[in-house]
């Protein structure tokens, strides 16, 4: 898979769809499993450490942010 990055985001594809992941309700280790096909055998405590790592990435974190707001908003109109 590419790793190139949306002009837009700044983000791969795979950080796009856990940040919209997490920003859609997902937990952190959810949205790791669901973007990065994570296998089941995968020790749990790294999916963890994963998740928890990509939602405080310093590009990701505030697409998490801006999605939740977009969300909300779009609630309230």
């Amino acid at each position: 898979m590419s790793r190139a990055k949306d002009p837009i985001t700044g983000l791969t594809h795979q950080q796009e769809a856990f940040a919209q992941a997490v920003a859609a309700g997902a937990t952190q280790s959810d949205a790791y499993r669901q973007a990065y096909n994570v296998s089941p055998d995968t020790d749990p405590a790294t999916v963890n450490d994963n998740g928890y790592t990509l939602a405080h990435h310093t590009d990701i974190a505030p697409r998490i942010q801006a999605l939740k707001q977009a969300s909300q908003a779009a609630v309230a109109a």
